[in-house]
């Protein structure tokens, strides 16, 4: 890296676990023990042409002189070159490798990394030739595509070509099932058929059902089968010895619903008021956990994924930890209310105990009133991907899933269709992919993908090209922090040295990336606040205010030295910003790096995000400054963007404060202002799911009644929920999202 002076700046060192900061031949700051006493509030009033007259004053931690922000007082004193836009990055030649996984996500590629393309891809269908009742179901890869009935046929999904036609062993079949291994099983009324799977030739019976089958489920990962007859009673499979087994088990209910553990190693059965997890060895059971479920209706779906075990009323999901480890506690976690009803839940094999993914099908009628069906991702106590998309069906909402939840297959009378799902790109989906590009290695793939967010040249999302950037940078550093609490506390020593490696590896990288720079400094931003919120060393322990002041002013110097190019990205301002904040500087200090900041990226929300908060009381300002440095800086971005610029920042410190009387009425923020910039912001297709909420609570608050109807329509055809946090905190403002649902 480039030092800015004599005395050296290192890195992150790691001493037997521990963390030591070198700072070079200066002594870090003391640490502050108290609040200097705050002067009486400053007025900050703008005049029309955005100006500041602040009489020079103290407050908080800053003395204010000379008058902070002069520089805005005139747009003619901003030199020429510092006025200009940045300019537009040149990507260079982008290797294919890199860009198939930039397109790839969870589904088949787009033709553009930014394409909000919510919906399926169409991969084949099938005319329903014969009449009467058929199951179908698909290959755990979903390459292929089962339909039982008068016939045993099989399906290349890929290009929809019959690959087998055999006659059923009995005159019609009921049910069929494709588990991992080399074969499929078919049933009739009376038995199971073992088929071979790369010929579709039924090759012998196994097994005798003792009454009509209701459901079967494999194992994501064993040869295990589970079912369930219609009188409720449990039977387990096994595939190798092709042993049938009843357990002397009951589900009931009107939903009779059984769901198997990851490794096949367990059940859980549901009834109409709890839910029983049974835990075996081979064909015995060795133990039973009983959980009562909530009475909020009959039990829709049930699940049992790494990530834990799921079921649903058709309104909300429910959780309660996998149970893979003993000593884990069995509390209920709940999602928020759905805005689509929840019909079916799959495990999809991929995450890691305590942490997988289980898939949601969920089902409403789209604004049009057409019954639509959605997949949306589900972890123990939360949703993500949470935006619907077009997938028509018909009356029968029987879903077959890959093993990966990529491929469904469904019935859309008078067809049988089979979908992919194509990845969604979205600002969320940018972070997990730079994650785990940083925890792997693949430092030329960020780099890549940082020039890709700085080449587009339009709103994605709702978020500039500099804003997708400063968002990709600052999930980069929650990566790299991650790593850095791994190492703290992972006890295998093995695994503690791959972790060192990654961490290590990130640090080399940093050294000749602005890239990297850039998420070091917000690194260190994280570990200081860590620091002193306690995370690191008890909060406010000498200790931690030592760290704190430490970090804070690593950040500051490397910042510095990437300020010093006049074509720095807008997340180092906002960067540097805060470094001022946390460290009390004053704002002559600050004004040489704003004036270049504002000129440059005046709508930038990261930038302006970091201002008011500066300017909060709590920091360096009394109330009403925040909202008229944004009210005076937004006159010298774009007049076209700073009706939805101003409304994207003010939310942010609604989710502060989480009431709107102090922001609107303390903070003299302009709620009309941000009611009208909320519905500017809707042209830009938003998909930040917590600012709209804020922005529907401040039309509520607003006694805006025709903007909260739009604002509530446009999340409802948007999303899938409503954020927990937001929902519990604004309960009272948020109503309007549940009313009137298609």
């Amino acid at each position: 890296m480039r030092n800015g002076g004599a005395c050296a700046v290192s890195l992150v060192s790691w001493i037997c676990g521990a963390m030591v900061l070198a700072v070079g031949c200066e002594r870090a700051p003391q640490a502050v023990t108290e609040l200097p006493a705050l002067s009486p509030p400053l007025a900050l009033a703008d005049s029309d042409g955005g100006d500041y007259n602040w009489p020079v004053g103290t407050s908080g931690f800053i003395v204010a002189k000379p008058p902070p922000f002069a520089f805005l007082r005139n747009a003619s004193e901003i030199p020429e070159d510092e006025r200009r836009s940045a300019p537009t990055v040149d990507m260079g030649p982008i290797d294919e490798e890199v860009l198939d996984d930039l397109l790839g996500g969870v589904g088949t590629a787009l033709p553009h990394p930014f394409a909000q393309n919510a919906d399926f891809k169409m991969l084949m269908e099938v005319e329903l030739q014969e009449s009467g009742a058929i199951s179908y179901c698909l290959s755990p890869k979903g390459d292929r595509l089962l339909v039982c009935g008068e016939q045993i046929r099989v399906y290349d999904t890929g290009n929809g070509q019959q690959l087998s036609s055999q006659s059923a062993p009995a005159a019609r079949l009921q049910a069929c099932v494709w588990p991992l291994g080399d074969h499929f099983y078919v049933a009739d009324a009376s038995r199971i058929y073992q088929a071979d799977a790369n010929t579709g030739t039924v090759v012998k019976t196994v097994g005798t059902l003792a009454g009509t089958l209701a459901m079967w489920q494999p194992a994501l990962h064993a040869e295990i089968v589970f079912g369930c007859y219609e009188n409720g009673r449990v039977f387990r499979f096994d595939q190798q010895s092709t042993q049938l087994t009843e357990l002397g088990i009951k589900a009931s209910g009107a939903n009779k619903q059984i769901a198997v553990k990851p490794d096949g190693t367990g059940v859980i059965v549901s009834s109409t008021d709890e839910l029983a997890t049974y835990r075996l060895e081979d064909d015995r059971i060795v133990s039973e956990e009983i959980n009562s479920v909530p009475r909020f209706g009959e039990t829709v779906s049930l699940c049992w994924s790494p990530g834990g075990r799921h079921w649903s009323n058709g309104t909300k999901i429910f959780s309660y930890p996998s149970g893979i480890d003993a000593e884990q506690d069995s509390e209920l976690t709940v999602t928020t209310d759905l805005l689509w009803r929840p019909i079916a839940m799959h495990a999809t094999g991929r995450g890691k105990p305590g942490n997988g993914w289980t898939s949601a099908l969920v089902m409403r009628n789209n604004m049009a009133g057409k019954p639509t069906l959605s997949v949306c991702e589900v972890l123990p106590d939360r949703m993500i991907h949470s935006v619907p998309t077009a997938l028509p069906v018909g009356e029968d909402t029987t879903i077959a899933f890959s093993l990966t939840a990529k491929v469904l297959a469904f019935v859309n009378s008078p067809k049988l269709q089979v979908v992919q799902r194509r990845v969604w790109e979205h600002c969320g989906l940018a972070r997990m992919r730079g994650g785990g590009w940083l925890q792997a290695g693949e430092f030329e793939k960020l780099e890549q993908f940082g020039r890709y967010l700085l080449a587009t040249e339009e709103f994605r999302w709702g978020y500039s090209p500099h804003e997708l950037y400063g968002a990709f940078v600052g999930a980069l550093a929650n990566e790299w922090l991650r790593i850095k609490y791994a190492i703290d506390s992972e006890q295998d020593a093995e695994q503690k040295r791959k972790l060192r490696a990654e961490f290590d590896a990130a640090r080399v990288w940093a050294e000749t990336s602005v890239l990297g720079q850039l998420v070091l400094a917000q690194l260190r931003l994280n570990m200081a606040w860590d620091a002193r919120q306690g995370k690191a060393f008890p909060a406010n322990s000498p200790s931690g205010w030592e760290l704190y002041e430490q970090q804070n002013k690593l950040a500051g110097k490397e910042l510095d030295i990437l300020l010093a190019d006049a074509d720095a990205p807008a997340i180092a301002y906002a960067l540097r910003v805060g470094v001022a904040t946390r460290r009390g500087e004053s704002h002559a200090t600050l004004e040489p790096v704003l004036k270049r900041g504002v000129a440059r990226y005046a709508n930038n929300i990261h930038l302006n995000q970091a201002m008011v908060y500066l300017l909060m009381p709590q920091w360096s300002g009394a109330y009403g400054d925040s909202a008229a440095y944004l009210k005076a800086v937004l006159k010298r971005g774009d007049p076209a963007l700073a009706d939805s610029s101003y409304a994207r920042v003010a939310v942010s410190v609604l989710g502060t404060y989480q009431d709107p009387e102090t922001m609107y009425h303390y903070q003299k923020y302009e709620d009309a202002r941000v009611v009208r910039g909320a519905l500017a912001y809707l042209d830009q297709d938003p998909t930040d799911r917590v600012n709209l909420m804020y922005m529907l609570v401040t039309a509520t608050f607003a006694q805006d009644l025709p903007a909260q109807q739009q604002l509530a329509r446009y999340y409802q055809s948007h999303f899938m929920f409503v954020d927990t946090e937001v929902a519990e905190t604004y309960r009272n403002y948020v109503s309007a999202v549940y009313n009137d649902l298609p």
